[in-house]
C-alpha cells in the first residue's frame, strides 16, 4: 500500500470518528447545475449517523452506517435565491437519485437520500465503504467533482 493511500485512509477514519468536515475552511468545493438551478457544495462530512445521534426506531429520517460502511453527507446551497419554492425541493430530491460517488478502487455508490435542510440549503446522503478514498461526485451532465481535500 502506498504511503499516500494509507494517509488518506487514516484521515477518512479520523473524520468518520469525529464527524468532522473533510473540507474545513473551504468556501465551496464545487458546484452543479441541475434543472432547478445552480447548487454550490458547501460541505462534505463523514460519520456513522445522520442526523447526528438519530435513532432508527423514532420514525424520523435517520441514516445509520453498518459495519464496513460510513455515511457521506454533502451539504449544498442553491445559489441566486433566498427561499426556493416548495416544488424545487421535490425536483431536487428526484434529481438526487441520479447522483453517484465513485472511489479510486472503481466502486460506485448511489445516493441514499436527499432533502431540504432549511432555506436554500439541501443535503445528499451516500453510504460508502469505510476504506473508500479518491472520491468523486458524478451528477447529471456536470463534470466530476473531487470530494477529497
Amino acid at each position: 500500500m502506498r504511503k499516500s493511500t494509507l494517509i488518506t485512509i487514516i484521515l477518512l477514519g479520523l473524520f468518520t470518528l469525529s464527524g468532522c468536515s473533510l473540507f474545513e475552511g473551504i468556501n465551496s468545493i464545487g458546484s452543479v447545475t441541475l434543472p432547478e438551478g445552480q447548487f454550490s457544495i458547501l460541505n462534505v462530512t463523514a460519520g456513522a449517523t445522520f442526523p447526528e445521534a438519530c435513532e432508527m426506531a423514532t420514525g424520523t429520517t435517520c441514516y445509520q452506517a453498518m459495519d464496513g460502511e460510513e455515511i457521506l453527507i454533502l451539504t449544498l446551497e442553491m445559489t441566486g435565491v433566498n427561499e426556493p419554492a416548495s416544488e424545487i425541493r421535490v425536483h431536487f430530491i428526484d434529481d438526487a437519485y441520479n447522483a453517484t460517488i465513485t472511489d479510486s478502487q472503481g466502486n460506485t455508490f448511489i445516493a441514499a437520500g436527499a432533502d431540504q435542510l432549511e432555506g436554500n440549503q439541501f443535503y445528499l446522503v451516500f453510504y460508502i465503504l469505510d476504506n473508500s478514498h479518491g472520491l468523486s461526485l458524478h451528477w447529471l451532465d456536470n463534470e466530476p467533482i473531487s470530494l477529497q481535500p
